[in-house]
């Protein structure tokens, strides 16, 4: 039985070391993959990260664009509004001054008409 018992211990003993040895391989393997999962999650985070910086970019360029774009539209606005104004006071001017000369002519008709009557009384016989 001194026999066998060695073989046994013999046989216990390999088994021990094979084991270690697959436990040691399966751990260098897990290290090793979870430094590449590691890298590959550091990649990914740069990536995002420059993706999103540039459509925070994107986003600012697209909004000053507008900006620009509602104050231009603002200013064109303001200089409608102007000269529609300035072509209603021309207008009212216009009116106003045809008005004045109408009456000014009226005034000078009545004047001259007084005038002739004044010069030229009718008798009232």
């Amino acid at each position: 039985m001194g026999e066998y018992a060695n073989q046994a211990a013999e046989k216990a003993r390999q088994t021990k070391d094979y084991t270690a040895e697959k436990a040691k391989e399966a751990k260098d393997a897990t290290v090793q993959k979870a430094g590449e999962h590691k890298d590959y999650a550091a990649e990914k985070a740069r990536g995002a990260k420059d993706t999103t910086i540039g459509k925070a970019g994107e986003s600012k360029d697209y909004a000053a664009e507008k900006a620009t774009e509602g104050k231009d539209a603002a200013v064109g606005k303001l200089g409608e509004l102007k000269d529609s104004a300035a072509g209603a006071a021309r207008k009212a001017m216009d009116f106003i001054t045809g008005k004045k000369e109408e009456a000014k002519q009226k005034t000078a008709e009545t004047a001259e008409a007084t005038k002739v009557s004044t010069l030229h009384p009718r008798s009232h016989y």
